[in-house]
């Protein structure tokens, strides 16, 4: 299993042609490294280009509800299995019910599975993986029994219970959609008041203000109560949502946020933080599990639970 990423275009191409892959997964298309494609249809044509150094009986697996990558995909003539939300996908979403930390959902109206995963995106994940193992013999049924025991990676949508505060650490990196993505999943979750610690998304390129105020607005109309803001591009997220009627707090850094930051949360809160990776944004949850939970250890259904004390 190889994962492709690009930079500049043309890096798909070449990486593929290194690879030569008997199977390609493309699982969404977004605003990302916009400062070096200058569009989301140049990204899509960029991932689309695995697809030219795919096997002829390759199998490519892809998001069906992206408009913008089935256009480009349209050059390419290989069997695709799409998988969404789309009537018209082979492994179709049909019903997700979140539960905290993780959650159940069914495909194709009659296979539930759960997964130790929270977000909507990760149901849609699982089921490209779900396609994938189908393509190697194994039965959807199976797929499905088997990912209830999948654990995800620090830094992705971690879940932590640091005393009376449920921390949601998804610092690993960040475009528009991860974010999106990423408030959906704090808007799903019981608790107190729901606050996301905003960072910068970087590589945006010249709309980079705008796509961090429209982020600031969609926030505040999920009817996130409290929206910090860290460093310059993180302040206009605050700075949007505040407009749209969130109570905001805004810090020009990480640095600048470390002394401060936990005190503006409260017993109960749920708090996903959130930035891109150069931003280290998870160097903020420290302060927050000392004034929380002292030594409390990291809990929840996405990590193996340390019992080794």
């Amino acid at each position: 299993v190889c994962e492709i990423g690009s930079s500049a275009p043309g890096e798909v191409a070449m990486l593929g042609e290194l690879v030569r892959p008997h199977v390609v997964v493309i699982t969404s298309v977004a605003a990302a490294h916009l400062e070096q494609f200058g569009s989301v249809e140049r990204v899509a044509v960029e991932k689309a280009s695995l697809l030219g150094s795919l096997a002829e009986d390759g199998l490519a697996v892809v998001n069906g509800d992206s408009d913008v990558l089935n256009r480009a995909l349209r050059y390419y003539r290989r069997r695709i299995v799409h998988f969404g939300t789309t009537d018209a996908a082979e492994l179709r979403l049909t019903g997700y019910e979140p539960q905290g930390a993780a959650q159940r959902f069914q495909f194709n109206r009659r296979i539930w599975a759960r997964l130790a995963l929270p977000g909507r995106h990760n149901a849609l994940n699982a089921l490209a993986a779900i396609a994938v193992a189908q393509r190697f013999g194994i039965d959807p049924a199976e797929s499905a029994e088997t990912l209830a025991g999948f654990r995800g990676a620090e830094m992705r949508l971690q879940w932590m219970e640091l005393g009376q505060v449920i921390v949601i650490n998804d610092t690993y990196n960040a475009n528009p959609a991860s974010v999106a993505a990423a408030v959906e999943v704090l808007s799903d979750t019981p608790g107190g008041r729901r606050v996301i610690i905003a960072g910068d998304m970087c590589e945006l390129g010249p709309e980079a203000r705008a796509l961090h105020l429209r982020a600031g607005r969609d926030i505040a109309r999920a009817g996130i109560d409290l929206v910090v803001g860290v460093g310059d591009l993180g302040r206009s997220v605050a700075m949007a949502a505040a407009q749209d009627g969130a109570e905001s707090l805004e810090f020009e850094s990480v640095e600048a946020a470390l002394p401060g930051v936990a005190d503006v949360l409260k017993n109960g809160d749920v708090v996903l933080v959130k930035g891109s990776r150069a931003m280290a944004m998870e160097r903020l949850i420290g302060p927050i599990r000392d004034a929380f939970a002292g030594d409390s250890r990291l809990a929840g259904s996405n990590l193996q639970k340390d019992t080794e004390d």
